[in-house]
């Protein structure tokens, strides 16, 4: 490989880092270097025909990674539209990694004859489409339909959570759901989620920390109520969860996560040392108030018989309306 060639590969590595999205080469010469010399550049080919240089791609979340190979897969294929998950990542939602991988796209007559395995393709009814995240994608409501209708009901509702967290009006999604999806195949699934939807929620994790508690039996908490800190009333702290007990009591739920420690966008100007100070020193203060601080992790949620013996030890009620399960 002569050096003109290695200097164009990495400036044009250094261009789509740039640009939030993995190389692509439109030049064929160039593309048949570059698959020759991927381990002595020290590349990783997320997918078929994309590139990046490995400690650029491994410093990436798995959302923002997904990101950069829809960017790339607009610049491989201009006239697919985005839906569903794939649309939902593009509009910056708290999508769960679980749910990530597969690409999907709005499906035309020729799109439906492509045997590209990681991609999945869906009636979207003539949904509009618009441009989010550098991605062409459909609407956010038909986005937020193929969620409900498409992955597991735990995950949709992280992602309808996000949307309404995010400032979508619930009333809006339920007028599309009756206007322009009420004989499509998912209505049924997709208006479960949405009566289950809880914009209040702040992470994906607390939304599927919900379903999961539901689908336990336990009573719906509170989310995100504000308590005034003992010591100082001009100081609140918002809790994750609460439950209200007969006995006039409660009791507060926290879901622990390390994003908060350790997420850039999350700590804000805060060092990780400072975030970690700051949450002591509240649940000190909590601790004030004399009721039961149940925390837990998200290895709880994937595990419900972890769970279930957590609540039950810490008298979270039980829910005795007997409402209809969460599936």
């Amino acid at each position: 490989m002569v050096r003109s060639s290695t200097a164009e590969i990495r400036d044009a590595l250094q261009r789509a880092e740039h640009d939030g999205t993995c190389l692509v080469f439109d030049d064929e010469r160039l593309a048949r270097k570059l698959r020759r010399h991927v381990k002595s550049l020290d590349l990783v080919s997320p997918r078929r025909g994309m590139y990046a240089r490995r400690t650029y791609w491994e410093g990436l979340s798995r959302d923002k990674r997904e990101l950069h190979m829809l960017r790339a897969l607009k610049h491989m294929h201009p006239d697919w539209t985005f839906c569903s998950v794939s649309a939902a990542v593009a509009y910056g939602f708290d999508v769960p990694y679980d749910v990530l991988g597969q690409v999907h796209i709005a499906s035309t007559r020729s799109q439906r004859q492509k045997k590209d395995r990681p991609t999945r393709t869906h009636a979207c009814g003539g949904a509009a489409s618009y441009c989010r995240g550098g991605v062409t994608v459909v609407g956010v409501q038909e986005t937020l339909f193929g969620c409900m209708r498409d992955i597991p009901f735990d995950c949709a509702v992280a992602i309808v959570d996000s949307a309404l967290h995010k400032g979508l009006r619930i009333e809006d999604l339920a007028r599309y759901l009756k206007n322009r999806c009420a004989h499509r195949k998912g209505i049924v699934r997709a208006r479960k989620v949405l009566a289950f939807a809880d914009g209040r929620s702040e992470s994906g994790g607390e939304s599927r920390a919900r379903v999961m508690m539901a689908y336990l039996g336990f009573a719906a908490p509170d989310l995100q109520v504000s308590l005034a800190d003992p010591m100082d009333a001009a100081q609140t702290y918002r809790c994750d969860f609460l439950w209200m007990l007969p006995s006039g009591g409660y009791i507060i739920g926290e879901l622990d996560g390390s994003g908060k420690y350790q997420d850039a966008e999350m700590l804000g100007e805060k060092t990780t040392l400072r975030a970690l100070t700051d949450e002591r020193r509240r649940e000190s203060r909590l601790t004030l108030y004399r009721v039961p601080i149940m925390r837990f992790s998200f290895d709880e949620v994937r595990h419900p018989e972890k769970l279930e013996r957590l609540m039950r030890r810490f008298g979270v009620p039980r829910d005795q309306t007997q409402p209809e399960r969460v599936t």
